[in-house]
């Protein structure tokens, strides 16, 4: 069995920390990085050329026109929604905002309750200011049919004075804050969650699931306690490596603007290559419709211009088809296309990953440069710098390489989900279960695979070997000492996990009391928020992600540590010749010491 795991790591007297004189590792793989890179900034320049973001970024009213750019509606880019209010519902995400949405000219740029105020008197002269849906005659409607058409849906009931966003029409705060019940019918989460937490019983299954959590962890501190010290001094190790090299919690800015404009370069694609195409149109309810009368199209789920059928489709009264539609469908693209969007998938990934693995590999020279330094006082001024200087100079292959096998189980993962959403619609048990499974095995890999790439980068990192020499030397260096390994990637996540959690959640109490007090209404001149929990909530959001982005670095020092602490007890034996580098917490608690000449 200590064979099958490996060689112990043997003591080396010219061995004090990363390996200075090493050599390039895993050059093919960056020199495949750089190519596909060049390929990728080329569907790039493919997307520009030939896509138009506009059709994407153009508002689609409810017959699918983009407001702006499709013909028929080319002067009216402007979209209105006739009752926004209706669109805050939990499903429009999902189903889409169920109010009728038309192309204007312009926003409307006063308030009008057509459903109250419009009579036969002033019928003329407010006509001109409704809004309706395409094939709405509005000069040649009677007052009669107004009505009828406001009861359809087919005309607005209600216009409010509207500013433009995005091409988007939204009624002015003013109307929303002196009629606040629509939200409410629409957001009433917080009734329901009172009616949950009202009920004993509610609380009592709360107490059983705690106590039997808190039963376990008890059970596990008792049998693991050793090596939850272990983890502790550890993570102690590694406030003490981030405050002697303090520019490590700064070095994570830089990877994140690098991240952004990759992301920013990848939407853009995304958007580019999804623009590619036809939109198709079909017919719907022309069976159902039976006042409907069409010249062009006899049956439903038929091709059609809605330009045509709006030309060729009347009802008995000589009016637009009440029920009878031509639908968007989707955008029909070439089949080369879906490999574009792969490759750009895969672009993305690899980039992010990489960019990712060189952040992380420089931090683990660095702190493992420190680990070795025997007198921490010795350590050089530079060793951030130098870490990155080997690790941009020598091992960008390793990364690359690394990267990829991480991308590569990503994009599989964005094949299977894109899959599953094709199948959702057959409802097939078996094909589901299957798919599940697939989903569960492939991000069970991904995490085996995350886990391997950060200790072969920090043994890459330290002895300067290529991938899967320094993923071998990690894996069997790890496997020799399997439960403390468990039991520190353990207590780490859920310390850093807590850490993140309080932090966020006190900014967010923070935030929501600070509008809550008087002084802020004071400062407003007596304006509020409805409701004070909205802001609170993005504030805590926002502090958790930038929280994940620093604890990264320290969840580093704290993996770098330990396998530098796990080599350490097998490369020394605390003898003059042959010293521990862990400090003398450590050693206290192993029950070890540094013999005295």
């Amino acid at each position: 069995m200590e064979k099958n795991l490996g060689e112990p790591i043997r003591y080396d007297p010219n061995f004090n920390g990363p390996i200075h004189n090493r050599s390039c590792t895993d050059v093919f793989w960056i020199i495949l990085f750089l190519i596909f890179l060049g390929g990728w900034m080329y569907i790039g320049y493919y997307g520009y050329q030939n896509g138009n973001i506009e059709k994407l970024l153009a508002p689609m009213d409810s017959n699918g026109k983009r407001c702006g750019v499709d013909s028929g509606v080319i002067n009216r880019k402007y979209l209105l929604f006739f009752n926004l209010a209706n669109c805050l519902r939990p499903e429009t995400p999902i189903t889409g905002c169920p109010t009728p949405q038309v192309c204007v000219e312009e926003c409307p740029q006063r308030t009008v309750k057509f459903i109250e105020q419009l009579t036969s008197a002033n019928f003329n002269e407010m006509k001109r200011e409704m809004v309706c849906i395409d094939g709405v005659n509005t000069e040649t409607m009677t007052y009669s049919d107004a009505l009828q058409y406001m009861n359809e849906d087919k005309c607005a009931g209600l216009i409010l004075q509207s500013q433009s966003a995005s091409y988007l029409c939204y009624g002015n705060y003013v109307y929303y804050r002196d009629n606040p019940i629509q939200l409410h019918q629409t957001t009433n989460l917080k009734g329901y969650a009172q009616s949950i937490f009202s009920k004993a019983s509610t609380w009592m299954v709360i107490l059983i699931v705690t106590a039997f959590l808190s039963f376990i962890l008890l059970v596990m501190v008792v049998f693991l306690r050793n090596r939850i010290r272990i983890a502790i001094a550890l993570i102690r190790e590694g406030s003490r490596a981030l405050s002697a090299v303090k520019s490590t919690v700064l070095l994570p800015i830089f990877p994140w603007i690098f991240q952004c404009a990759v992301i920013a370069y990848w939407l853009f694609l995304f958007m580019s290559l999804l623009s590619i195409g036809t939109p198709i149109f079909k017919t719907a309810n022309l069976k159902s419709d039976t006042n409907c009368k069409c010249a062009i199209y006899t049956e439903d789920n038929m091709d059609c211009d809605p330009n045509k059928f709006t030309l060729s489709s009347r009802d008995l009264s000589g009016g637009p088809c009440r029920q009878a539609t031509c639908t968007f469908q989707s955008f029909e693209t070439p089949q080369i296309i879906l490999y574009l969007h792969l490759a750009n998938f895969l672009g993305f990934f690899w980039t992010m990953f990489f960019i990712t693995g060189i952040t992380d590999m420089i931090l683990a020279s660095t702190f493992a440069t420190w680990y070795w330094t025997f007198h921490k006082s010795d350590l050089p001024f530079f060793t951030l710098t130098r870490g990155a200087y080997r690790t941009i100079r020598y091992h960008t292959g390793t990364v690359a390489f690394g990267s990829l096998i991480i991308a590569i189980v990503r994009v599989i993962r964005v094949i299977l989900e894109y899959i599953d959403h094709k199948l959702k619609k057959f409802e097939n048990p078996f094909t589901r279960f299957i798919m599940c499974c697939c989903k569960c095995l492939f991000w069970c890999l991904e995490s085996f695979l995350k886990f391997i790439n950060k200790n072969a980068f920090i043994m890459c990192a330290v002895h300067g070997h290529n991938f899967c020499k320094s993923a071998r030397d990690a894996f069997s260096l790890l496997l020799r000492n399997v439960v403390r390994v468990v039991v520190l990637d353990k207590v780490t996540d859920f310390i850093f996990f807590v850490s993140k959690l309080l932090i966020s959640i006190g900014i967010g109490f923070a935030v929501y009391y600070i509008l809550e007090w008087n002084f802020t209404y004071e400062i407003t001149k007596g304006q509020r928020l409805n409701y004070n929990y909205v802001p609170a909530i993005i504030l805590s959001v926002a502090t958790y992600i930038i929280c994940t982005v620093f604890f990264n670095v320290y969840s580093m020092a704290v993996d770098t540590l330990f396998l530098c602490f796990l080599e350490d007890c097998e490369r020394n034996d605390g003898s003059p010749e042959k010293p521990y580098f862990m400090s003398k917490n450590l050693m206290k608690i192993l029950g070890k010491r540094n013999k005295q000449l």
